[in-house]
């Protein structure tokens, strides 16, 4: 049997995780088994298992796809300030929820909020987090972001405000993430000003 080519095979990842969480949202995740994945993409099991461990792994490889895209976004850019770089960042999340995938956002929104095992969504151990979290020590370093506040800590803040106004969207509006959800995301950052540090005696 020939051996599929590398677009072969990144088609058949993608049909696999397509209907993954078309079937996780329908169904739900527990009742959702690979068997039901594999028969509805016409592969067999053993096709899935060259792609995913297991379930759970379409779920993280979901948000490893995001982080991935969006820090490619950013990276290409040249930024005036850390916190510009932040920014960018946030705003790089909202372009890729933005563009058609509104649908993809609740799917994976839904399932993390009734998935059993910890979330990927928050893990420290997220490539975007650790990004944020070097940009903000820099930052700190360069008096460019208070320092009485942990720099996990400031990261933590962001991702939970970036998050709530993707949510808020989902929740409230059929139209594009626009200007007005970055006017709410702007002065948020004012929060980090080294004018705002507490005095501590």
């Amino acid at each position: 049997m020939a051996r599929k080519s590398k677009k072969e095979a990144e088609n058949t990842r993608n049909t696999l995780y397509q209907i993954s969480l078309e079937l996780f949202i329908k169904k739900g995740y527990n009742n959702t088994t690979i068997d039901d994945i594999c028969k509805k993409a016409g592969v067999t099991k053993g096709a899935f298992y060259n792609h995913f461990k297991n379930k759970g792994e379409v779920i993280i490889s979901s948000w490893k796809d995001l982080d991935e895209e969006v820090m490619r976004r950013v990276s290409s850019q040249n930024y005036q300030s850390n916190k510009e770089k932040l920014i960018a960042l946030c705003k790089g999340m909202f372009d890729y929820v933005d563009e058609n995938r509104r649908e993809w956002t609740k799917v994976i929104y839904t399932l993390q909020i009734n998935a059993d095992q910890p979330s990927y969504m928050v893990s420290k151990e997220r490539n975007i987090f650790i990004v944020y979290q070097e940009i903000v020590e820099k930052g700190q370093q360069e008096k460019e972001f208070r320092q009485d506040l942990d720099a996990e800590f400031i990261v933590h803040m962001i991702l939970v405000y970036t998050r709530g106004i993707i949510f808020d969207w989902m929740l409230h509006s059929t139209e594009k993430l626009g200007e007005e959800n970055m006017e709410l995301l702007l002065p948020f950052f004012d929060t980090f000003d080294p004018k705002l540090e507490r005095v501590t005696k």
